[in-house]
């Protein structure tokens, strides 16, 4: 059902990386078919010896690695991103995991009984910050299924974060395929320009 996309940058403390990856043990748990994909800068030892410890706890998920360096910098790896997931379906994992079991469930309910491009839920900041962000959209589209390409508020008011919305794969191999993004190294532009862009591209 998901490829889960999980950002690895420096970690220089050994105590928080067991956190992190005691979190996502913790989100997983009784998901079938999940694949995910650690993008890792830097190659501190402690930091591949939890991730093995990960994989063998973890049996039945997919893992990959892509790491970060001069020959496969950071721009080569999102613009070709759509070519390392398998599953139908993918989004990236924010570094605290705001996100529990119980809303993965959730999520993976919806898009089985819904064929969505795009599912967008309301981004939680509330562990991290001091702020919950309102619904940006009319109450009568919330919760619902809707065409993107008949609703042009749904592209005004989607909440401008990558970490809060699912992605068909499909809709990302041809939004990759047909446009050209500005990247320079830079995550959040990059992201900030896909975002828009997969709206643009995306049906329902």
């Amino acid at each position: 059902m998901f490829s889960i996309i999980v950002f690895l940058g420096r970690y220089k403390n050994e105590a928080n990386s067991k956190k992190f990856f005691n979190k996502l043990s913790n989100l997983i748990q009784q998901q079938k078919n999940i694949e995910i994909i650690f993008i890792v800068e830097g190659k501190e030892e402690f930091l591949l010896n939890i991730i093995q410890n990960f994989q063998e706890k973890n049996l039945d998920v997919f893992v990959k690695f892509i790491y970060i360096s001069k020959r496969i910098s950071f721009d080569k790896i999102m613009l070709n991103i759509n070519k390392l997931i398998t599953n139908d379906y993918f989004f990236i994992l924010d570094n605290s995991i705001t996100m529990d079991n119980k809303s993965l469930n959730t999520l993976s309910r919806i898009l089985k009984n819904n064929e969505l491009d795009i599912l967008e839920f309301r981004p939680e900041f509330s562990k991290i910050l001091k702020w919950k962000p309102i619904d940006r959209l009319e109450q009568n589209k919330i919760n619902k299924k809707l065409e993107i390409n008949k609703n042009e508020s749904i592209i005004a008011f989607t909440f401008p974060f990558i970490y809060n919305k699912v992605i068909s794969s499909d809709l990302l191999d041809k939004t990759l395929k047909m446009n050209v993004i500005e990247n320079n190294n830079d995550s959040s532009i990059f992201f900030s320009s896909l975002i828009y862009l997969l709206f643009l591209e995306a049906s329902k």
